[in-house]
Formats: structure tokens, C-alpha cells, sequence
């Protein structure tokens, strides 16, 4: 029988000590992959300075403890020494030099770096002096918003080095494209998700358990607190439709930089009342507030392939999202509505006749039946391809 390949994966958006709910999409790519693969996680982190100056404003900055282990799936914790801007340009080059002695002890068949850069050109340099292929898995915003030219000079130089690229979306692959992957080697692969999680549940049990009047209309978010999420626009659009809709609740789950400007947003007069922070949540609990909920809204300005979108659409409800990234590759009219970005007045009114539309639960939850198996076994054949062995594609199709 042909051994099944050995597979190390690089990337930071993964499951830690100090951000359990990090990366969860990567979490349950490499989950499902160990089931028909040899598979190391190699956790990289940038670790900055305690001094607070010296750490970065763009993100919530928390250290996490090399010992920290998962049940389902290894797992190294590893670090590098870093800098806000200063050692951008530098931290692919010091990624790959903390990678490249645990691959060596690994010894596997094959590098899939998650997120370009900085842990995929890490990946990319570590299998290059290991003489192995390397696989680079593009996320989204690793090469939709790219900081600065010499980013987007590396960034470029790992896609084109590669052995074979994975986007999570169409939207991507054109993108990683543009960058200068040959189309050959380069393969959409869309998320999946956890139907034993996110299902179809009662609204009126999980409105109950969460404390939620069963008249009230509700509208969760779900994600980063940052900009990019189009978290203003969601504010200014549910201000808007406070006067029309006295019965409506916005619930924001997720924790990021913006956490203090939302909160002191949400105070003023048009909004008080109305929005309620859950802070960070595991999928189970993500689960029940989408129960709960009447519709997702993730008015973004960029995506990737937003797990959030697909996870609403297994549990029966509705999605509002932006037209970006790879959302329009989502939705259809059965269990969704599009929306331009940066434009909260028209968020407010597609929000509006989403609230009003007799949307069939049982129609939307058959949107979307893509298990994390079913991406996991496509990821094998990307690798598969990258070593040049086809023999091992038969095993698990």
C-alpha cells in the first residue's frame, strides 16, 4: 500500500493559548487533511516587544505559550522576533529561518504555507532549502490588501515560486493570477463546514437560552472588529433603521481594535439600546446566536471566502453581505442579499426587506452542503500534484 504523504503546515491563523477561535477555517482544513494525511501544524507567530509602543495598533496583540497543544490535530508553537513596520519587509526571510530546523526534524513531503506572506514565503524558503515543494494557501486579505510596494514585491515572489497555489475563491485565483501564478498550478478550493455545529435550530429555544425577546428582529455580525469589516457602515445603517424598526437588535460577535470606538458609538442616542457585544465566541456558541438571529449582516470592503457566510447558511438564515471577494460565489437569491460596500443606505434598506422577506429556512440550509472532508481531500490533491505523484490522488477520492 503507498504511504500517505507527510504534510507540514505553516501559517499563524490557527488555534492558540491566548486566541482559541483564531483561524478557525485552517483549524478544520488540517483537521479533516490528518485524517488522510501525515500532518504537522507549525504555529508561527511574530512576537513583539511588552513595551506597548512597540507593539501594533492593526491588531489585538496577545503572546501565546509555546506548550499549548490541540486534541485533534500536532501542533508547534513557534515564534520570530518582530517590529510594527519596521521589519516588514523582513519577516518572510526570519519566518522561513524559524521553520526550516523543525521541518528538517519533520522531514515532510511537502510545505502548505496559509496566508502569503509572511508565513507562506517562510514556507516557500524553508522547502526551497529543504529541497522539497511548497503549497501556498491564499486566505484573502494576503493579497487583496497588501501593505506597501515591497510587500507586494515578496508577496508576488512567493506566488510565483511556489509549486502549486490554493485560493479559498474564483475572485482569488484571478488575483493570485494577475500576481504571476500560472494558471496550471493554481486551484480554488472553497471552505466547508461543521453540519454537526452549525444546523438548522429553533429560533424561539436558542432566543430563550440567550435572553432574546421572541418579538425582537435580529441582526448578527460576526468577525473581526476591525475597518475592513464594514463595521461603521452596519452602525450608521442600523442608526437608520432604528425609527422604522423599534424592534431592532444588532449583535456583534468577535473582538479587534475597534472594540472601544464601536462601544462609545453605540452609546449615542440613535443607537443606544439597540447593540449588544459578545466578544469572542467558540462555533458552538456562533452557532446559537445564528439560531437566535433573523439575519447575518458582514458588510465588508474585502473577503476572502468568509466561513461566517457559509456557517449562517447551514443553520437556515439569511445572509446581507457586501459584493466582495468571494461572497457573490455564496449567495443566490434563496438564501442571501447583495449589497455594494461603503454604502450604509443602502445596507439599511436591503437589511430592511431581508427582515420582511418569507425566506424558506429549509431552502437556504440546502444552499451550501460542502464538508470540511470534501475540502481536505481536494487540498490532498493539490499536494499530490505538487510532489508529482498522482498514485496517491485514488486513495481518497
Amino acid at each position: 500500500m503507498t504511504r500517505k504523504l507527510k504534510i507540514a503546515v505553516a501559517t499563524h491563523f490557527f488555534p492558540s493559548s491566548s486566541q482559541p477561535n483564531r483561524g478557525r477555517p485552517v483549524y478544520e482544513i488540517t483537521k479533516a487533511l490528518a485524517r488522510i494525511a501525515d500532518v504537522r501544524v507549525f504555529c508561527v507567530d511574530s512576537a513583539y516587544p511588552r513595551y506597548r509602543f512597540l507593539q501594533p495598533r492593526s491588531f489585538l496583540y496577545r503572546d501565546n505559550e509555546p506548550s499549548h497543544s490541540m486534541s485533534d490535530v500536532k501542533v508547534e508553537y513557534l515564534q520570530y522576533t518582530a517590529l510594527p513596520v519596521i521589519t516588514r519587509p523582513l519577516n518572510g526571510h526570519n519566518c522561513g529561518r524559524a521553520l526550516v530546523g523543525r521541518l528538517r526534524q519533520f522531514q515532510p513531503d511537502l510545505v502548505i504555507g496559509y496566508n502569503v506572506y509572511p508565513e507562506g514565503f517562510g514556507a516557500v524558503a524553508a522547502a526551497r532549502d529543504l529541497g522539497i515543494p511548497a503549497v501556498i494557501g491564499a486566505l484573502g486579505s494576503d493579497i487583496l490588501r497588501i501593505p506597501g510596494y515591497v510587500v507586494g514585491q515578496l508577496v508576488a515572489q512567493t506566488l510565483r515560486k511556489a509549486s502549486f497555489v490554493v485560493t479559498v475563491s474564483n475572485a482569488l485565483r484571478e488575483r493570485a493570477i494577475r500576481f504571476g501564478t500560472p494558471p496550471e498550478k493554481c486551484r480554488t478550493i472553497h471552505n466547508g463546514c461543521d453540519f454537526e455545529v452549525f444546523r438548522p435550530a429553533s429560533r424561539a429555544a436558542a432566543r430563550l437560552e440567550l435572553s432574546i425577546d421572541l418579538g425582537a428582529e435580529v441582526v448578527v455580525f460576526v468577525g473581526r472588529l476591525v475597518a475592513l469589516k464594514g463595521l461603521r457602515d452596519l452602525m450608521e445603517a442600523a442608526a437608520i433603521l432604528k425609527a422604522s424598526r423599534p424592534r431592532l437588535r444588532l449583535v456583534c460577535i468577535g473582538d479587534g481594535p475597534m472594540g472601544p470606538e464601536l462601544l462609545q458609538r453605540s452609546s449615542r442616542p440613535d443607537l443606544k439600546g439597540l447593540v449588544q457585544f459578545v466578544g469572542s465566541a467558540n462555533p458552538k456558541e456562533i452557532a446559537r446566536w445564528l439560531a437566535a438571529s433573523n439575519v447575518l449582516c458582514l458588510p465588508s470592503h474585502s473577503e476572502g471566502c468568509p466561513n461566517v457566510v457559509i456557517e449562517a447558511i447551514s443553520c437556515g438564515r439569511p445572509v446581507v453581505a457586501s459584493s466582495v471577494g468571494g461572497i457573490p460565489e455564496l449567495l443566490n437569491p434563496n438564501c442571501g442579499m447583495l449589497v455594494p460596500p461603503k454604502n450604509a443606505r443602502e445596507l439599511a434598506r436591503t437589511l430592511s426587506r431581508a427582515l420582511d422577506h418569507p425566506w424558506n429556512e429549509e431552502q437556504i440550509a440546502n444552499s451550501s452542503r460542502r464538508s470540511w472532508d470534501e475540502v481536505a481531500r481536494e487540498t490532498y490533491q493539490a499536494c499530490c500534484a505538487a510532489v508529482g505523484n498522482s498514485s496517491l490522488i485514488g486513495e481518497v477520492v
